[in-house]
């Protein structure tokens, strides 16, 4: 588990993805200074098993070409299973381990796992959530889903959690987690956070997923200060830069 802020830089597939480009495209990643990156098979429609020789040829080449872990942002236990296999290290699951045979695969492969919380399913439909107390559910959540994790055997120390910010949220609820992110410490896990071009983003500066670069450099500053470990990021060198002046100030 890292010790100091680092990058989850993003390898965001399109469905006809070519090997080629995507090798490219994790060079291109590691070069702007990512510590890992995130493999995203559930946004590429690859989250699917008739895709796994897909999934398992590309981490192959990437392992071969890249000397960072890979994680595979995945929900589907055989994926998990094929991605780890073929050299993947680090499980990202926005359902946080609750399909079915994904607690149990996960432990059987013995990698770390991020879990996160989301308010709905964002595969069928994104609807703001209305809880009172959003740091209260998504904190009561994650420690259960800490909880689940550690009944079936796997080690605490393997644990990411992630607030899932933009997952069934409100402006005003991602914005509450963001400022009360240190809270989470308390949970004795990394913290990951997501907030790359996410539309709370879009929503303060009034800008499409394209024009949302600085904004979220800035969302990740912040979190980064009130206690995030990793940062899954599309600006990898704008946020790796970040990084650096913030351990830069708290060093001198």
């Amino acid at each position: 588990m890292p010790a100091s802020p680092i990058v989850m830089g993003v390898l965001e597939l399109a469905p006809g993805f070519k090997l080629h480009d995507a090798l490219l495209r994790g060079e291109e990643i590691l070069l702007a200074g990512a510590s890992l990156l995130d493999i995203s098979a559930e946004e590429s429609n690859l989250d699917n098993t008739d895709q796994i020789p897909k999934v398992e040829e590309l981490i192959t080449s990437l392992t071969e070409r890249i000397g960072i872990p890979l994680s595979i942002s995945t929900s589907n236990p055989d994926i998990m299973k094929a991605a780890v296999k073929a050299g993947a290290s680090m499980i990202n699951d926005m359902r946080a381990l609750t399909m079915p045979g994904a607690l149990v695969q996960a432990a059987e492969l013995r990698v770390p796992v991020v879990v996160m919380h989301m308010q709905n399913d964002p595969v069928i439909k994104q609807v703001a959530a209305t809880n009172d107390d959003v740091v209260a559910e998504v904190y009561k959540y994650l420690e259960q889903r800490i909880a689940a994790c550690e009944e079936v055997g796997i080690d605490r120390n393997k644990i990411i959690i992630d607030p899932g910010f933009g997952f069934g949220k409100s402006l005003a609820h991602n914005l509450c987690l963001l400022r009360s992110l240190d809270k989470f410490r308390a949970l004795n896990c990394p913290i990951m956070v997501g907030l790359s071009r996410k539309s709370m983003i879009g929503q303060i500066i009034d800008a499409p997923p394209e024009e949302r670069a600085f904004g979220s450099v800035t969302a990740a500053a912040i979190a980064i200060g009130n206690g995030a470990n990793i940062v899954r990021a599309y600006e990898v060198k704008g946020t790796a830069d970040a990084i650096k002046v913030i351990k830069a100030v708290l060093s001198s």
